[in-house]
């Protein structure tokens, strides 16, 4: 069920973010064959992936930033965090305009794989990456599972808007964008 309101929280990128990656996790996650990547846009394999995984816009905004992908050795996509997308969603237009701030997402991870510490592994890589382009901190937009970023980056809430609000702001543009196939960057 989908909750009539849309959380954004925001993450601190500060040196303590990478005391929350346990070496064991890192190792045990190579040792089960899991081959770590990241990549600007996304493979016409990725994209197909992405859409029929988790559907919605992800595959298309994925595809206009970057992100980390675990695949297994037979390339088998299994998870990605992606970061730094352009798409130009209306819960985000605010915090582009800070400098210090990155934007994360999407996310996901392939149902077999929940649970096992790769979407953890996958965020941490993910903010890791925006910090090491200066960023001090991050918003994670339009969360779904807030209790998993709080557990995993100290991610705090930071707004909470009636999600019916936002879409009929912003549903015009995504469908021109969509039915033009231009997106509005920023």
């Amino acid at each position: 069920m989908i909750s009539a309101t849309m959380i954004n929280m925001l993450v601190d990128l500060d040196a303590s973010l990478w005391s929350r990656v346990s070496p064991k996790l890192y190792r045990a996650t190579l040792d089960r064959g899991v081959v770590l990547s990241e990549r600007q846009g996304v493979t016409a394999t990725q994209r197909a992936w992405l859409r029929r995984s988790f559907g919605g816009l992800w595959s298309d905004e994925v595809s206009t930033g970057y992100a980390w992908f675990a695949s297994d050795w037979d390339g088998n996509e299994l998870g990605f965090a992606a970061y730094d997308c352009r798409l130009d969603f209306p819960w985000l237009r605010r915090w582009r305009a800070q400098p210090d701030v990155g934007i994360f997402g999407p996310m996901g991870v392939a149902p077999s794989e929940r649970g096992n510490g790769l979407g953890s592994l996958l965020c941490l890589m993910a903010l890791q990456a925006l910090a090491s382009q200066g960023y001090r901190r991050a918003l994670i937009g339009a969360v779904g599972p807030e209790s998993f970023y709080e557990k995993v980056c100290g991610a705090r809430r930071v707004e909470e808007f009636p999600r019916a609000q936002i879409f009929e702001a912003g549903l015009r543009h995504v469908l021109q964008s969509v039915a033009t196939g231009k997106w509005r960057n920023r």
